[in-house]
Formats: C-alpha cells, sequence, structure tokens
C-alpha cells in the first residue's frame, strides 16, 4: 500500500474521523503542487508514517504534518481509511491474540523498519 497514487478528483465517501476530508474544499489536482512543496510533507513521506501516527507514536511536529497532509491529500486520506478499517477489523477478530504472534508480528514489523528482509 505504500504506492504513491496519482492525485484525482474523487473523494469517495471515505472521511477519516477527526474533521479529515470534511473542509468543504475541492479536492487537489495533480499539479496543485501542495503535496511535497516546500514546507509540506510528500505522499511518500506520509505513507510511511500512517501506520505510526495511527498507533500514535509520532512526536507532536510530525503528527501535526501528517494529519496536515491527510486533510490535503484525498489519496493518503484514502489510504488513511483503508487503514483504519483493517485495524477495526482486527481489533473484532481477536482482540488478544496469543504472546507469541505478538512477538512475531514485532519481529517482523521491527527488520521491516530496519530494512531487513523479514523471515
Amino acid at each position: 500500500m505504500s504506492q504513491q497514487q496519482p492525485h484525482d478528483t474523487d473523494t469517495g465517501d471515505t472521511a477519516a474521523p477527526g474533521g479529515l476530508g470534511q473542509q468543504g474544499l475541492p479536492p487537489l489536482s495533480a499539479d496543485s503542487g501542495l503535496c511535497g512543496g516546500p514546507g509540506q510533507m510528500s505522499c511518500s513521506e506520509a505513507n510511511e508514517l500512517i501506520q505510526h501516527y495511527l498507533d500514535r507514536i509520532t512526536d507532536d511536529e510530525v503528527g501535526t504534518a501528517v494529519h496536515d497532509h491527510l486533510g490535503d491529500c484525498p489519496p493518503c486520506e484514502r489510504e488513511f481509511v483503508v487503514y483504519q478499517r483493517i485495524i477495526a477489523s482486527l481489533a473484532r477478530c481477536r482482540p488478544d491474540p496469543p504472546i507469541e504472534t505478538r512477538e512475531r508480528l514485532e519481529r517482523f514489523c521491527t527488520e521491516l523498519c530496519n530494512g531487513d528482509q523479514p523471515d
């Protein structure tokens, strides 16, 4: 899911909670220059940070930058909503995974974050 999608005018009905996507502004076009412009977070940066943002493990500055980007970028906002739905679905399926599963997933994520090839 980390591929950057081209901007389009289809915002769908997948607005994220907390007001993202609900500003009543027209969607961005590919040539708007807002995503990744001077002082702006790029889509690839936002995609790398979405999971951390959802887990609330970003610092205030990074969290604000991700939030602002999601509010301005419909494709990244849609990806954010997909992650939210995945998390909600997993929580409904099995709220308390076995400790071995959690440890294996933590190792897998750590390896990915370190750029290693997961086992």
